[in-house]
């Protein structure tokens, strides 16, 4: 599986220049002369990592700790964004269904089409995105990964049991497949029962 990509914001004050991950990394992105590569290292004081980040000809040490609180509800809201592919996955899903997308995203109990339809999701965002099952599950119906991998096995079987599950999962595919550039991972041949 092909990991997320990582989300990289601009440090505040320092836009432009240098940015900062989530996990602490932080990486040089431009190519003026006067800016330089930063460094880390660890305060004996305090015990925890600094950089070192150079601006104008003057440098300043900076907490990486307190960079990542300071930054925290910009990862958040990034990340909390949902997909726009996965976005065209609920519409053209709802729609073929008369489903409502708020329905599909609901956490509560669920009537089997309801089910259906958001595992259907699933498997289609498995299939046509480069997501992780936890990204997938938790922007279709706040699901954990393991309910995600549920959901692709439980589609996979009925596609093998049932015609007008095959029928609709193949059309749907299809569809999704033509708004987008990205390659198909398994042939349309077999998804088709014999």
């Amino acid at each position: 599986m092909v990991a997320d990509k990582e989300i990289w914001v601009d440090i505040k004050g320092y836009e432009g220049l240098y940015q900062i991950n989530k996990s602490g990394k932080v990486r040089k992105i431009s190519d003026q002369l006067h800016v330089k590569y930063p460094k880390i290292f660890i305060d004996p004081k305090r015990k925890h990592k600094k950089i070192r980040l150079y601006k104008g000809g003057g440098q300043q040490k900076l907490s990486v700790p307190k960079l990542l609180r300071e930054h925290k509800h910009i990862f958040d809201k990034k990340e909390n964004q949902i997909d726009l592919r996965i976005k065209e996955i609920l519409e053209v899903v709802s729609d073929h269904y008369n489903i409502q997308i708020e329905n599909i995203l609901n956490e509560g109990r669920d009537s089997e089409n309801i089910v259906l339809a958001r595992q259907i999701c699933h498997k289609l965002a498995k299939e046509t995105t480069k997501l992780s099952l936890s990204k997938i599950g938790y922007q279709i119906g706040k699901k954990a990964h393991a309910t995600v991998l549920h959901s692709i096995k439980s589609v996979g079987d009925r596609i093998d049991t049932d015609k007008e599950v095959a029928r609709d999962y193949v059309h749907l595919f299809i569809k999704l497949k033509n708004n987008t550039d990205t390659p198909i991972t398994k042939r349309i041949e077999e998804l088709i029962p014999l």
